[in-house]
């Protein structure tokens, strides 16, 4: 008899292993399916993601296209920077070493380690530029090119000094930007170059810019990610 009761309870732990098993493998299955099912939809994200940046560059002037191009190649090995506070992003050269900032709630300003002297980049909300919503309009509905002369007064209000150089340009995904320099009187000098990337609700600005081809590609790869 206690021989019969050990066979059953030997037979019903040998039941409860499997069926204990099978659960576990259905459980396995379905997270299997839900990582499955989390991939494919990563994928079909990354393709929309794709077709889309596409379809940008297929709708751009054929230049456009040829110039983003030219900067992919140009700075491949670039160092790539990301805030997504103020919702921009840039690339600059990797002997400049990485950037570093300081930052209070609405503003930051920083410079590459490798090269604290130049270029002086900064960020922050439009609150802090006088007469921001006029120059963000002017400079986004100006043609490219050199500035007309109603908006060489416009921007005197921005800057110290008398304006001596104003040109509209774009960024590789054709945001337009501003780049322009002042006439210091106390040096009897021209400042650098400055560049002012407006956006909807926060700005770029960059200063002390070098216009070599470094410093061109370095300015075309500031790229607001909504505006």
């Amino acid at each position: 008899m206690n021989k019969i009761k050990k066979n059953k309870i030997l037979k019903l732990g040998v039941f409860g292993l499997i069926l204990v098993g099978v659960f576990w493998g259905v459980w396995l299955a379905e997270q299997n399916v839900r990582s499955l099912r989390l991939w494919i939809f990563n994928i079909h994200e990354e393709i929309n993601e794709t077709h889309k940046q596409l379809k940008e560059l297929k709708d751009r002037p054929s230049s456009s296209a040829q110039s983003a191009q030219n900067f992919s190649t140009q700075t491949r090995n670039w160092l790539f920077t990301e805030n997504q506070t103020f919702g921009f992003q840039f690339k600059s050269p990797f002997d400049w070493g990485a950037f570093a900032q300081t930052c209070t709630d609405n503003y930051c300003q920083g410079n590459f380690v490798n090269r604290p002297s130049n270029p002086e980049v900064s960020f922050g909300q439009y609150s802090l530029v006088q007469d921001y919503d006029l120059l963000r309009s002017l400079v986004q509905t100006h043609e490219l090119g050199f500035c007309h002369d109603d908006f060489f007064d416009r921007l005197k209000k921005i800057g110290q000094g008398e304006l001596r150089y104003c040109e509209i340009r774009e960024n590789v995904l054709g945001q337009k930007y501003l780049l322009f320099r002042f006439y210091d009187e106390k040096k009897s000098a021209e400042t650098s170059f400055e560049a002012l990337l407006p956006n909807q609700k926060s700005f770029i600005l960059v200063k002390k810019i070098v216009l070599d081809d470094e410093g061109k590609n370095f300015l075309a790869g500031f790229i607001f990610q909504t505006q």
